[in-house]
């Protein structure tokens, strides 16, 4: 492969992992990246090219990934104190989605009752790309 399909690889699994939020696929966007600057560089050899996505993937990943997740889904003041407009109702237990600092999210509803478009809700905590929300 060369240096564009590297970077290309590398773009793609990073769109990836804002979709799903799991924190696997960026450490090997990173890695392609890695591995395409070092195409740049004079690099151009596959068996080490494939070492290195592999090794550096790896690595970001178990010495990496732990402290992100803790770290995003550690409480926030800022975010659990936010209070948002539902766009759409959302039944109790259910899944919607709703804008929220100006991107769509989707939002959990923690309660059994439903919530109704337009209500006023809270945020009480965030996992990955998910609001937990509750009535104000």
């Amino acid at each position: 492969m060369n240096a564009l399909a590297w970077g290309s690889l590398g773009i793609a699994l990073l769109v990836v992992e804002m979709m799903t939020g799991t924190f696997i696929l960026l450490f090997f966007g990173v890695s392609a990246i890695v591995v395409a600057l070092s195409r740049l560089a004079g690099l151009d050899n596959w068996t080490i090219e494939v070492v290195i996505f592999g090794v550096v993937g790896m690595l970001g990943l178990l010495t990496m990934r732990k402290k992100l997740k803790a770290s995003l889904n550690s409480p926030d003041s800022y975010v659990h104190e936010q209070s948002l407009r539902l766009t759409a109702g959302i039944a109790g237990h259910g899944e919607g989605k709703a804008d929220y600092q100006g991107s769509p999210w989707t939002v959990v509803n923690t309660t059994g009752d439903d919530l109704k478009a337009g209500q006023k809700v809270q945020v009480v905590k965030t996992e990955g790309n998910k609001l937990f929300v509750k009535p104000e």
